[in-house]
């Protein structure tokens, strides 16, 4: 509630069916999206979703893996695709958000670790089994954290 992420850019490193993205562009007029979701499938579904919604020029759907290297043809469960970091970005927005599945946190956190320096963006690791879930790379650096249900939210 004390974060303000207008004008500013999400990252949605496993984005699914794209609902995240949808609720933060339905809440805040002025920001950016950038998902990233390994099923092509499901990212047409976001982009149908986003422009039926009124969402046009406000996301970037990219179909690939987000890691800690840049790679061509990496096959994760039968899916093949290129792989990229999020420090190999060009962005144009100040980073608010970074939201990442549990799963590949720690190859997406390496592969981010010049961004999350430069914007300090909260972040948001789900899918989380278990118990409280200290991650490392983030508590080094500084950042505190809090836990709820399957859920961790680093700031």
């Amino acid at each position: 509630n004390n974060i303000n992420i207008n004008d500013t850019l999400i990252i949605d490193t496993n984005s699914d069916l794209g609902n995240f993205g949808l609720q933060i562009l339905d809440s805040y007029d002025k920001c950016t999206i950038y998902n990233f979701e390994k099923n092509i499938e499901k990212a047409k579904l976001q982009k149908q979703s986003y422009t039926i919604n009124g969402h046009v020029n406000r996301f970037k759907i990219y179909n690939n893996y987000v890691g800690d290297m840049l790679k061509s043809n990496v096959e994760i469960n039968e899916i093949t695709l290129d792989m990229f970091t999020i420090d190999s970005f060009s962005f144009d927005k100040k980073i608010s958000v970074i939201k990442i599945d549990s799963d590949f946190q720690n190859d997406i956190l390496t592969g981010a670790l010049n961004t999350i320096n430069k914007y300090k963006p909260i972040i948001i690791i789900t899918n989380v089994k278990g118990g409280l879930l200290q991650n490392s790379i983030l508590v080094d650096i500084g950042y505190n954290y809090l836990h709820n249900n399957n859920c961790v939210l680093y700031h």
